[in-house]
């Protein structure tokens, strides 16, 4: 009975102080009723980009390149390349459904090579699964750094 009065009493404390907190769940085939395996994450936080996003397969040139863009949520706005923490991506090269038009497209700060095909995959803040249903999922541990 102590336990229980501990565990509600340190709830209780815990609901009373606004955090940014986040849910990771990993279920595998074995813990779920019909074999499904499962990742989720909750992003508890209005201030970053909650889109969920369809990226479609495609084929590349041999010798092609792929952007790398900056990335605001993890390292702070940078009006410069157009990346801020509102917004992860803004542009066409993953797809259509990342063009915003209420926003500018996000400038590259440099390019890697393409591999020949990429998959198609759901792209989130954090869990993300491809066409095959290979999927991963994260877990930050004090990863928003205040600046006073």
């Amino acid at each position: 009975m102590k336990k229980v009065i501990a565990v509600t009493l340190l709830l209780s404390l815990m609901s009373a102080v606004q955090a940014f907190a986040c849910t990771t769940i990993l279920v595998t085939k074995g813990a779920s009723a019909d074999g499904s395996v499962m990742v989720a994450h909750s992003d508890d936080s209005e201030l970053f980009d909650q889109r969920l996003v369809y990226v479609p397969a495609a084929n590349h040139e041999p010798g092609s390149l792929r952007p790398v863009y900056y990335d605001a949520s993890s390292l702070g706005d940078r009006p410069e390349y157009h990346s801020y923490t509102l917004r992860r991506y803004v542009g066409t090269h993953r797809g259509p459904d990342y063009d915003d038009p209420k926003y500018p497209q996000s400038i590259p700060l440099g390019y890697i090579p393409q591999v020949e095909h990429t998959y198609a995959y759901y792209d989130g803040n954090y869990a993300i699964m491809n066409e095959h249903q290979l999927m991963f999922g994260e877990c930050t541990d004090v990863g928003l750094q205040f600046r006073g």
